[in-house]
């Protein structure tokens, strides 16, 4: 099975303001690449209650890439692939809401949560 897992994280309410993005990309079951970038979001506003939730500050992405800037890096990751996320409706939302700013997704996904999919990963309390 061959896809790419996502885990978006935000600066804020706002589904544009992504400041971390982990992924793992998995090529005939076996993982092969792993990835986590900090993100500068446009807006440098960062919610007390998501950095609750994912300890990132201002000061932790401030002389990071915006997204636009690190698209070009990760891109090919994306196209023709399944993208797997725990909580999908979310990260794809982050995705699609980082990405049309600047360009129009020809990606072609597939998206399941990953409790869905591989059941035999549920999250450990």
């Amino acid at each position: 099975m061959n896809f790419v897992a996502i885990d978006f994280e935000t600066a804020n309410e706002k589904r544009a303001s992504a400041c971390s993005l982990g992924l793992v990309v998995v090529k005939n079951s076996q993982i092969v690449d792993k990835r986590y970038y900090l993100i500068k979001p446009k807006e440098l506003r960062f919610a007390p209650m998501n950095t609750r939730i994912h300890g990132l500050r201002a000061t932790d992405v401030k002389n990071e890439k915006e997204f636009n800037e690190l698209w070009p890096e990760i891109k090919d990751l994306f196209e023709h692939q399944f993208i797997v996320a725990h909580n999908a409706s979310f990260d794809m939302s982050v995705l699609i809401s980082t990405t049309f700013p600047f360009l129009i997704l020809t990606i072609v996904v597939a998206c399941y949560s990953v409790e869905i999919t591989f059941p035999f990963l549920k999250m450990q309390s």
